[in-house]
């Protein structure tokens, strides 16, 4: 059979939902598709095989173009000034003035923070500058005939972890965490004291325009989660699981609006994913276990939060959500490692599933920018199929349709599909 081709196993009944819960009712029967008669017949969302050769060219484009997106600008007074990493080492950064060829200031930062990974430029002109082993500060002038750097201002070193003096010796400490909250122009540094020759505390510290804040008490304790533009805050997780708002000024305590669950206990490895459609969700995304709760929530304004229903076919696995930027309706898509899953208006609904000796690999997944002709690009989502038996994977898009949509499978929502790897 020709690789353009999907194998697709169809069945009105196979699926029924039942409190939340899917189960396989029937044997479903062999059907194949063409293109041509999909796109003529049906609207909506479909699959399309990706060529691996393509792929991977176009992973080799963007990894390129995300390589050189290491910079930020600012507009000041009628001029545009771009400050860059110097990719020759990785620790020096450029300020450059628009149209003009030479940097007009530089800065080489201390060889042990590491390699710069991140450059974000806050509130009062503050430049974050996030590095694999120590963070920094530092404040820029734009001046017009005088724009420069001002010294560096270097963050606490520390460790995730309690480390004694013989692993510090040989490197062995892995670095604390070092957060930065656009909403809030605050840089959040926690762990414990690589440098202490006494029992090393856990420490949490804000900084905010190069200066150290005093942080509440609610947030002694708490790791720093995500910054969350919609709520003009951040959330933190204490370690009890409590989730916690800060606004600069404010801490609350919103684990009764979403996580005291049966018994009263809380959810306590919750995380957040922000999608690329600009949707922010909470729950465990990671590999679950059977004592994982059903627990999905979307951010909503104000704040609030809105449920997603899962069934109960999530309990042992991975799962990852997504949104796309260019989906008027702004589906929400959710992925496990043996199914994919949509949500509309509170619906969650199987529209692919997989045969038993079939997986998606959860490190083979993410958004993918899919260009179809120079004119036009669509967002979409890639997974694979990896082939159990002889650990083959095959590389798919689930795209919406438009006129220059490739569309092998239209996905129906009234009639789920199980995706089987294409023979030959």
């Amino acid at each position: 059979m020709n690789s353009s081709w999907l194998r697709i196993f169809l069945s009105s009944k196979l699926f029924s939902t039942v409190h939340l819960s899917t189960s396989i009712g029937a044997i479903a029967t062999t059907v194949l598709f063409s293109q041509s008669v999909l796109a003529e017949s049906f609207g909506g969302y479909c699959i399309a095989q990706k060529n691996e050769n393509n792929l991977k060219q176009e992973a080799r484009e963007m990894l390129s173009e995300k390589e050189q997106d290491l910079a930020v600008t600012a507009e000041r007074k009628n001029s545009q000034y771009t400050i860059t990493v110097d990719r020759t080492n990785g620790k020096q950064l450029l300020l450059q003035q628009a149209g003009e060829k030479n940097a007009i200031d530089q800065m080489t930062l201390a060889p042990e923070g590491g390699q710069i990974t991140d450059l974000i430029l806050g509130q009062d002109d503050w430049l974050w500058i996030d590095r694999n082993a120590i963070d920094y500060m530092m404040k820029v002038h734009f001046a017009e005939d005088t724009a420069n750097f001002d010294s560096p201002v270097k963050l606490p070193e520390l460790s995730a972890q309690p480390c004694h003096l013989l692993r510090r010796l040989f490197k062995k400490c892995t670095r604390g965490e070092y957060n930065y909250s656009p909403s809030l122009g605050s840089v959040f540094v926690s762990g414990y004291p690589t440098r202490s020759w006494v029992k090393q505390k856990y420490i949490h510290l804000e900084f905010i325009s190069g200066k150290r804040k005093p942080i509440p008490e609610l947030l002694e304790q708490a790791t720093f989660i995500a910054d969350v533009p919609e709520w003009n805050g951040a959330l933190f997780r204490n370690t009890t699981g409590e989730a916690l708002f800060y606004d600069g000024a404010v801490v609350i305590d919103l684990s009764q609006d979403f996580l005291k669950l049966q018994g009263g206990e809380n959810f306590q490895d919750w995380e957040v994913k922000k999608t690329a459609g600009g949707r922010t969700f909470m729950g465990k995304f990671a590999s679950r276990t059977v004592e994982d709760p059903l627990f999905l929530m979307e951010l909503t304004p104000k704040p609030g939060f809105k449920p997603v229903y899962l069934p109960e076919y999530f309990e042992r696995n991975w799962l990852e959500v997504f949104t796309l930027p260019q989906d008027p309706d702004l589906t929400l898509w959710i992925v496990t490692g043996k199914a994919i899953f949509a949500e509309i208006d509170r619906r969650t609904q199987i529209l692919v599933s997989l045969s038993p000796l079939s997986s998606i690999p959860k490190w083979k997944l993410h958004d993918w920018m899919a260009k179809q002709d120079i004119e036009s690009d669509n967002q979409a989502i890639l997974f694979s199929i990896q082939n159990e038996t002889n650990q083959e994977i095959t590389d798919y898009l689930l795209r919406d349709i438009t006129a220059n949509t490739n569309c092998e499978v239209v996905l129906d929502f009234e009639q789920p599909i199980i995706l089987k790897e294409p023979t030959d």
